[in-house]
């Protein structure tokens, strides 16, 4: 990103007509009091804001798409699709 921002100011495009979007994975949070880890297995409690559904979700469960999937009405197809 840094070498195409500054190839294009090497082009004479000022500054203030570039734009660009950066995408990455956030910063680890520190577990939330309702996730417990143990050496085998991670867990945590899901709810389902719409059904207002509160399920256990663990490492064995799967992604959690996978596991919203599975607790029922499917969910919204832009999760679903930006997983693809």
């Amino acid at each position: 990103m840094d070498s195409l921002r500054s190839g294009l100011a090497e082009w004479g495009v000022p500054e203030s007509q570039v734009y660009f979007e950066l995408f990455t994975k956030p910063a680890a949070k520190a577990a939330t009091p309702a996730a417990t880890t143990n050496e085998a297995t991670q867990t945590a409690e899901v709810v389902l804001a719409k059904s207002g559904k509160t399920a256990t979700w663990s490492t064995v469960s799967g992604t959690l798409l996978e596991f919203a999937k599975d607790q029922g009405p499917t969910p919204d197809i832009a999760a679903a699709l930006a997983s693809a």
